[in-house]
């Protein structure tokens, strides 16, 4: 039986110095009129599964940075690693065959800002990865790689127990990803990227 696990793809919108300063609104996104088919598209272009033996998929929403923050500070209940989010994205997931799935609605009470027209950028683009969960692990290896996380190249090390440095985990985004986020989102994003799961995963299983 193929497992279904969600993970999450961390990016940074780039906030200008106006912007930070308040002297200029800071960017909103219509995630109702985001083209999740052809940024899932591009991204499978980019990421390449492999062979058909791993399945990605899209949720039609992203988790924005004020809920984020707001998880951060206490003041939305959960943790930042979203996995309520990622929970329910993944019961979603089993009953779904849609490459975008349609989360939108059934997420709206777990962000701060409910309207999903008008919405702050996005922090985690969820991605939903299915097939045995060896070639899952394999393929969000890969993406590591193609994000530069040092970690991924030190896979021998880590089974070994030699313990990575947080540094180690963070990745960057090509001049690609960056190029494709901005034209799907309306904005310009940092380099910094990293790949996490949206659901625990048994340690058991790994």
């Amino acid at each position: 039986m193929k497992d279904i696990i969600p993970h999450a793809l961390w990016i940074t919108p780039h906030f200008t110095s106006e912007m930070k300063s308040g002297e200029v609104s800071c960017p909103y996104v219509d995630y109702g009129s985001v083209d999740w088919e052809g940024l899932l598209k591009s991204l499978e272009d980019i990421f390449k599964p492999e062979n058909g033996r791993v399945k990605i998929r899209i949720a039609n929403d992203s988790i924005d940075q004020v809920t984020i923050h707001m998880k951060q500070t206490g003041q939305l209940a959960g943790t930042i690693e979203c996995f309520d989010f990622g929970e329910m994205l993944q019961a979603k997931a089993k009953l779904s065959k849609n490459r975008v799935i349609p989360i939108q609605e059934e997420w709206k009470d777990l962000h701060f800002l409910k309207n999903r027209r008008h919405a702050p950028p996005p922090l985690m683009i969820p991605l939903v990865i299915s097939g045995q969960l060896e070639d899952i692990i394999f393929f969000v290896h890969s993406i590591c790689m193609h994000l530069g996380i040092t970690a991924a190249f030190d896979v021998l090390n880590m089974i070994n127990g030699i313990q990575a440095r947080m540094e180690d985990f963070q990745g960057h985004l090509s001049q690609e990803l960056m190029d494709l986020f901005e034209t799907h989102f309306g904005l310009s994003f940092e380099t910094f990227a990293i790949i996490t799961p949206l659901v625990k995963i048994d340690p058991s299983r790994i």
